[in-house]
């Protein structure tokens, strides 16, 4: 194959080269402007590649970002050009060529020109066609970097977030477009945060630290604006100062969560409770028992959660007292704790109660009702001490209901039975049962009233010195 027309270019300088380029763009020779001073960096070139028969030139252009790219262009070549294949190089520059030659007319040829490596732009390469006419195949690599400044650097991220030992991606814009988009990281405190050279910031402590992108060409009259990067350290572990732990109702107890590690960024605690019926806990970590049973307590600092269970008991029951008035003795005193009050063997009938509760830190109280003589069952309950049935009317109490309100009944069990006319002493009734007689003309005249536990069981039939003579706590005619 016959190669004619070589310009070697490899001998001279560099500088006498651009000398020359230059003047040839100004004769108006169509050649473009080879490297400046910056061909050897990164940039966006401006690739022309074109092929003359005779005084006929084609021309085409493109673009390439940076080194490695490839611009590739497809052109017409007269159908009897000899044939050939290869690639040529030159000071980097690499022009593939494809086959051609093979006969047709207006074969389309393509050129491909990569800039491989540090190149100096600018490749002639002459051939002849079978008719020996000269067909000029000529690529110029320019690069458009360096006369025009960029005008602004825009990350776009204003703000970010990382955490210590985590990677987050910046990315930054350069404007216009049309010039080299890249740029330089730099971070003000790499103690804090590290960029690299992609716009990847790892987080190395708690801090802050300003992470900004400057144009790798003509950025020295941008001020960039930096990405104000925040370096948190994660919550890795969380504990409370116990495990478990009993409360009696209406009392409370103080929880202590310890966050790891002692310099995370939050270490502010949420805290929980699974059964808030029967504790509430508050911001402070102090838990509130509010009735028997049990709950969790959860602490939470960021995605770290502890647990403590918690036992809430009742505390011992108040006492229960009972003032009677009895037929002919008039009020007795008070009787506590499951006492008898009232008599027994002596024919003698309750008509009035008076019930009270001894000093708790449980709320709420205890309130009756009582089934008098010609009156039947009282419409109202009285609470805390009040009277119920009748005084000087000479009538008799018959049966009684006794029940506890507010956190009382939900703590308490309140028992209470009857010593009723021909019965003796009746079985156990609670929490609001009819204790006695009913349309029977029975009399009661004893009573005893004590407090419990929730759900322990009945007092024995022997207590406090009475005996249980019938089974049933209330019988009705």
């Amino acid at each position: 194959m016959k190669r004619t027309g070589q310009v070697c270019w490899r001998g001279l300088p560099k500088w006498l080269l651009c000398l020359a380029l230059g003047v040839a763009v100004s004769l108006g020779l169509g050649i473009l402007p080879a490297f400046s001073r910056y061909a050897y960096a990164e940039g966006i070139y401006q690739v022309t590649a074109w092929h003359s028969e005779g005084n006929s030139d084609t021309v085409l252009s493109g673009s390439i970002q940076s080194l490695g790219d490839t611009a590739t262009f497809n052109t017409k070549v007269p159908s009897d050009f000899s044939a050939w294949t290869g690639n040529y190089s030159y000071d980097g520059i690499v022009v593939t060529g494809g086959s051609f030659g093979t006969g047709q007319p207006d074969e389309v040829f393509q050129i491909s020109i990569k800039m491989s490596a540090e190149g100096f732009g600018h490749i002639s390469r002459s051939y002849y066609t079978t008719n020996n006419s000269v067909v000029e195949f000529k690529v110029n690599v320019a690069c458009l970097d360096y006369d025009t400044p960029v005008d602004s650097v825009t990350i776009l991220q204003p703000t970010a977030q990382v955490s210590v030992g985590q990677t987050m991606q910046l990315s930054a814009v350069v404007s216009p477009a049309d010039r080299y988009q890249g740029v330089w990281w730099t971070s003000s405190d790499p103690d804090v945060a590290t960029v690299s050279e992609d716009g990847t910031v790892t987080g190395v402590k708690a801090g802050t630290t300003n992470i900004t992108a400057n144009a790798k060409y003509r950025s020295e009259k941008v001020q960039p604006t930096p990405c104000v990067v925040t370096v948190t350290q994660p919550v890795t572990g969380i504990t409370i100062d116990r495990d478990q732990a009993s409360i009696e109702v209406g009392k409370t107890c103080k929880l202590t969560a310890t966050v790891e590690p002692s310099d995370a960024t939050d270490k502010t605690v949420t805290w929980s409770s699974s059964n808030e019926d029967v504790a509430v806990v508050g911001e402070d970590g102090i838990v509130t028992a509010m009735k028997a049973g049990t709950a969790t307590i959860t602490a939470t600092a960021g995605d770290e959660s502890a647990t403590c269970d918690i036992t809430i008991t009742a505390p011992k029951p108040p006492s229960a007292s009972v003032t009677a008035h009895v037929q002919r003795m008039g009020t007795l005193r008070a009787a506590s704790d499951g006492k008898v009050c009232g008599t027994t063997g002596k024919s003698l009938r309750l008509e009035s109660l008076k019930l009270k509760l001894g000093k708790s830190v449980i709320s709420g109280g205890i309130e009756y009702r009582t089934h008098v003589q010609r009156v039947g069952w009282e419409t109202d309950w009285v609470r805390n001490g009040a009277m119920a049935g009748s005084e000087g009317m000479s009538r008799r109490l018959e049966a009684v209901q006794i029940r506890l309100y507010g956190q009382m009944a939900q703590t308490y069990d309140v028992w209470y039975r009857v010593h009723s006319q021909r019965y003796g002493w009746m079985a156990w009734a609670k929490n609001g049962q009819t204790a006695g007689t009913e349309g029977m003309s029975r009399r009661a005249e004893a009573i005893q009233v004590i407090l419990t536990k929730k759900g322990a069981p009945a007092p024995a039939k022997s207590f406090q010195g009475a005996i249980q003579n019938y089974n049933r706590a209330f019988a009705k005619r």
